[in-house]
């Protein structure tokens, strides 16, 4: 297996032995990072042509290839936030901008230069990537996010496995075109779409044929005439592999298939009444307006498959990412002899913190050295045995903080507990910004709220293992690993039931297509719902019964909470080789559907008929069933069998059908 990435020049560097940083030229003088020699393009776009040079960066157990074109992702800008840098891979470079300064553009980058930017990187990327898998000898392609997916538009022998990570709002192109006589941009509308295919397809590097077959979706009113890419690449994969994509968890993926109407069902279940306007986009935006002021960027309802219009009929499979084993609480050796346990850390690792009493011993100390910290100390707090509760993270608009800013009085005040938040905002994000504002300013007033407004993860790391909950508030979380993170600490959560977030509940509806991952027996988690991200007090509302419920549990019946925490302690499922060999299985299920491909083509050239197809296809998936003998995980025909469902769509032949009717 080979990997492909970007080289981003000014980002690339390794630390070498010594703890010295080599840079780019260091890495070459080593013998890190060589030149292949290989050179692929250039690559047309418009009137520009792209060459891309391709690098190898010399790693212990695979090859990485590092594609160099400097003047799209060669160079990258990196603004500091405070004493933090954060890298700009996604800014528009001075002097690239197509829609420069001027009375309608008072900023050179505007989304509208981002949008043209971003999809020539994604294109000349793509190209030089299906270039690549020519050059080799290469089975398949398996394109992590969306838009690598492209390279399948590029090589017609080219297999590609695509895994999505937030399928709801990517792939959505920026089709929008100059007007000349206006002097700006214009979004071009639905009618005049055909005027500009051919350009646009030109600009693609695809034939227009493949605007009108694949680009099936238009976004709403907004984006009228803008083509979702991603659509066309879910039905490219269906096509030519059988699977449309992967996504980072099976509850994710049955998210995705909810409509609007199925959200407004989830809202209204929630309420005690629900007004007959609630669901206005008017009525919505002043919701939004009276609890942000201007400091939003929020849009109505969060409707996960809003942009891909008949994703419901796709085979979309969920597979979790996961966590290193070393970041276990157990693996922590360091952190266990800071607290005072020497002996414990002398253990080895599956030995150490063996029950609930040592793990409760453990948080004890953690409890006492989280207070201690002067950020807690300089306030006055104490330990009194009152519930400690931290939330972490970035505040962006996802992470749904301010569900938690609205219960932070509720938290501290009534119930004297004590809410640790560790985020920040990134320098552009207009919602972050006004969050910090908010949660600072409360923080002056609130002494048992500690808001530590910067990224230290080895306070987090502390305060983990202290907290008796951890908070994920997000709108939407297709994954989650933060949550594992506090489980690996000991320390129960209270979570937002959407995407990967549900997997320390139980047995969440939807949630068992891998068995290994459920939470077997009581649940770690305690769960609400709300999709109604303009509704702040009533996400508030549910957020609070959710936590109150797993606190009283706390106060009421301290052991059985106690026995909780060591489940979650124990909670190993969550490392890479579950995920890695489940990754394993839909790879050979993506091999497996070529021999159905060889067969239907067999069929319709009349060599064989479409019975004796299907009964090979059978034959062949029941020998390699033979094969997988392991008890703990599902035979391959089995998962062929049950991924393999053909959308009720006009483009599946009925050769698909058939073959699903003797599955």
């Amino acid at each position: 297996m080979d990997n492909v990435a970007p080289l981003f020049s000014d980002l690339i560097h390794a630390t070498a032995p010594g703890g010295a940083t080599w840079r780019r030229d260091e890495l070459v003088a080593h013998g890190v990072l060589t030149d292949t020699g290989i050179a692929l393009g250039p690559f047309p776009y418009g009137a520009a042509r792209y060459a891309v040079r391709v690098w190898q960066l010399n790693a212990e157990h695979h090859t990485q290839y590092l594609l160099e074109q400097p003047e799209l992702w060669g160079r990258v800008a990196v603004h500091y936030k405070g004493d933090r840098p954060e890298p700009d891979i996604y800014g528009v470079p001075e002097g690239v901008d197509p829609f420069p300064r001027g009375a309608a553009f008072p900023a050179v980058t505007t989304p509208h230069a981002m949008a043209e930017f971003q999809r020539k990187r994604y294109v000349i990327f793509a190209r030089a990537v299906a270039a690549l898998y020519a050059h080799g000898a290469y089975d398949l392609l398996i394109g992590n996010d969306y838009h690598v997916g492209l390279a399948a538009f590029y090589d017609p022998n080219l297999l590609q496995f695509t895994i999505g990570h937030n399928l709801s709002y990517q792939g959505v192109d920026g089709l929008y075109f100059r007007d000349r006589e206006a002097g700006h941009c214009v979004s071009i509308s639905l009618e005049s779409v055909r005027a500009q295919a051919e350009a646009y397809c030109d600009l693609l590097g695809v034939p227009v044929s493949a605007l009108y077959e694949y680009f099936l979706a238009f976004r709403d009113a907004g984006y009228v005439g803008t083509p979702v890419w991603l659509q066309a690449i879910l039905r490219l994969n269906f096509d030519r592999c059988g699977l449309a994509a992967t996504t980072v968890s099976q509850h994710y993926a049955d998210q995705l298939r909810l409509t609007r109407d199925d959200i407004e069902v989830k809202i209204r279940a929630m309420r005690d009444f629900t007004p007959d306007d609630y669901f206005d986009p008017a009525v919505i935006a002043n919701r939004v307006r009276s609890y942000w002021r201007d400091n939003t960027e929020h849009f109505g309802l969060f409707v996960p498959s809003q942009n891909l219009f008949d994703l419901t009929q796709y085979h979309i499979v969920g597979v979790l990412n996961g966590l290193d084993a070393r970041r276990h609480l157990r693996h922590d050796a360091d952190l266990l002899r800071q607290l005072g346990f020497a002996a414990m850390a002398d253990r080895a690792p599956e030995e150490r913190i063996r029950d609930a009493e040592e793990l409760a011993q453990v948080k004890r100390a953690a409890r006492r050295a989280l207070f201690a910290d002067r950020r807690l100390a300089a306030r006055g707090l104490t330990d009194r045995g009152q519930a400690i509760h931290l939330a972490w993270g970035r505040l962006v608009e996802q992470k749904a903080f301010h569900i938690l800013l609205e219960e932070a009085a509720h938290i501290t005040q009534r119930r004297e507990e004590v809410l640790v938040v560790v985020a920040f905002a990134p320098a552009n994000d207009v919602e972050g910004l006004y969050l910090e504002q908010r949660f600072a300013a409360l923080a002056d007033q609130i002494p048992s709220l500690v808001f530590v407004n910067a990224f230290d993860p080895e306070f987090v790391r502390l305060a983990r293992v202290a907290a008796d909950v951890a908070h994920h508030t997000s709108k939407y979380e297709p994954c989650g690993l933060a949550d594992v993170e506090a489980y690996w600490s000991g320390t129960l959560c209270v979570v937002h039931k959407v995407g990967g977030l549900v997997k320390g509940l139980w047995d969440e509806p939807g949630y068992s297509q891998v068995r290994e991952l459920e939470p077997r027996g009581e649940p770690v988690a305690f769960g609400y719902d709300c999709f109604d991200t303009t509704d702040v007090l009533g996400g508030a509302r549910a957020f609070r019964r959710a936590y109150e419920a797993l606190l009283d549990l706390r106060e009421q019946e301290p052991r059985r909470f106690e026995a909780l925490q060591f489940k979650a302690l124990n909670m190993l499922q969550f490392t890479y080789a579950i995920p890695a060999n489940r990754y394993i299985d839909l790879i050979q299920y993506v091999l497996y559907y070529q021999v159905w491909r060889k067969l239907k083509a067999d069929i319709n050239a009349g060599r064989i008929t479409a019975a004796e197809g299907v009964e090979a296809m059978r034959a062949f998936l029941d020998q390699r069933a033979h094969l997988d003998d392991n008890p703990d995980k599902p035979a391959l025909y089995s998962l062929f069998r049950d991924v393999f469902r053909p959308p009720d769509l006009y483009y599946v032949d009925e050769l698909d059908r058939l073959l699903s009717a003797h599955l």
